[in-house]
């Protein structure tokens, strides 16, 4: 039996399997030191620059991974909405991730469901656009101009 979306959720599929990683610490030189304490804040300075592009590269691939995985979610609501192929889905995805993701993607799922029955209505096409070229007066052979 297939996993319900909302299970899917509670079981962390949509979640990053990897951690945020940390910023690593910029090393500090107090106004009075020494010469030898100098020395060492260089070093540490250098081993900062190391870890901060290893952090960034981190940082990257966890932004990565976690947008993969935002965009199976939103495909996997919309189809579960029924909605996938609404022109105006990601309109409604927005409007449902806007109010829902402070508290988690079960909310948001919930947010979409409330929106998805709005999207059944039928849109109402627009007029053409009046053209004053081709514009008659009633009751009259001549054109407008």
């Amino acid at each position: 039996m297939e996993k319900s979306l909302r299970d899917r959720i509670r079981g962390h599929e949509f979640t990053p399997p990897i951690e945020f990683p940390i910023s690593p610490a910029k090393p500090r030189l107090g106004l009075k030191h020494s010469s030898e304490e100098a020395l060492m804040y260089a070093e540490e300075l250098k081993d900062y620059e190391i870890r901060i592009l290893q952090y960034k590269e981190k940082k990257k691939a966890f932004y990565s991974v976690e947008r993969k995985l935002h965009e199976l979610f939103k495909e996997e609501c919309l189809k579960e909405c029924g909605i996938a192929d609404h022109p105006n889905a990601d309109k409604a995805w927005s409007i449902a991730y806007q109010r829902g993701h402070s508290e988690g993607f079960e909310a948001v799922l919930y947010e979409l469901e409330e929106l998805s029955p709005l999207m059944e209505i039928p849109t109402i096409r627009q007029p053409e656009p009046f053209n004053m070229d081709e514009w008659k007066p009633v009751g009259t052979n001549e054109g407008g101009k």
